[in-house]
């Protein structure tokens, strides 16, 4: 019996020991780990400040205690611009919040209104004529009202259309050739088109292997002379580019 209660009472020891110092390192958390600084790096739309305050983190909050994600669905949510979003600790009392912004590479008409969005939909902001005309000009598909920083939706029925141009954004944009892209044109949903290097009228064909047909067309421009111009089908075969001549 003697035994049994000191067996009993050495455990019940060791479990208060866990928990004094349990709350101990939560007191010592508290009292000793204040953030003192925030930083911002990458911005160029927004000033540290708006990041700063879009986030809710403010100077004298728990270091451990801060909802890092939280904080950068915050910043999505009140500026468009932001494409993504780092909240990192760094002891003993510093947040860093490290962005990298949206680039507006296309702009869409809905309702008398034209709104630029990034490769991927996003709506970044309503645009006018004049910074439309650096933007790639997308046509043929009805869009819902786009909201800022928000993504771009669509009807039912110009859902494939939509699914199609995000894909085609994309890909431009991995192959570093979206900035020599003017316009899409997806009124054809089964064979959309665009304007690559204001010399070619490109034809995509259905929505598959848009990266694969994206390195054709390269390659195919490459053989062509500098005053060449025309149209190059991809859309008739998986393994060649057809160039029809103006």
């Amino acid at each position: 019996m003697k035994r049994s209660r000191q067996r009993r009472s050495g455990a019940l020891f060791k479990v208060l020991a866990v928990l004094i110092t349990a709350v101990a390192i939560l007191l010592a958390m508290s009292v000793f780990f204040k953030i003192s600084r925030i930083d911002v790096a990458g911005a160029e739309s927004y000033s540290a400040e708006e990041i700063i305050d879009a986030s809710g983190i403010e100077i004298g909050e728990n270091l451990f205690f801060v909802d890092r994600f939280g904080a950068a669905s915050h910043i999505f949510a009140e500026l468009p611009y932001i494409d993504n979003v780092t909240v990192t600790r760094q002891l003993p009392n510093h947040i860093l919040i490290t962005v990298t912004e949206s680039k507006a590479v296309a702009c869409v008409d809905c309702e008398g209104e034209r709104f630029a969005v990034n490769h991927n939909g996003k709506v970044i902001s309503a645009v006018d004529e004049n910074e439309a005309e650096a933007l790639i000009r997308v046509t043929g598909i009805e869009l819902k009202k786009p909201e800022p920083g928000g993504q771009l939706a669509a009807d039912k029925a110009d859902a494939g259309k939509l699914e199609t141009l995000i894909a085609l954004m994309q890909e431009m944009s991995a192959r570093s050739i979206i900035e020599d892209v003017q316009d899409i044109d997806l009124s054809d949903a089964m064979n959309p088109s665009f304007t690559y290097l204001d010399r070619f009228t490109v034809r995509i064909g259905e929505n598959e292997n848009i990266g694969y047909k994206l390195g054709m067309l390269m390659s195919a421009v490459e053989q062509l002379n500098d005053y060449e111009s025309g149209t190059i089908d991809l859309s008739v075969d998986d393994k060649r580019a057809y160039f029809s001549p103006n």
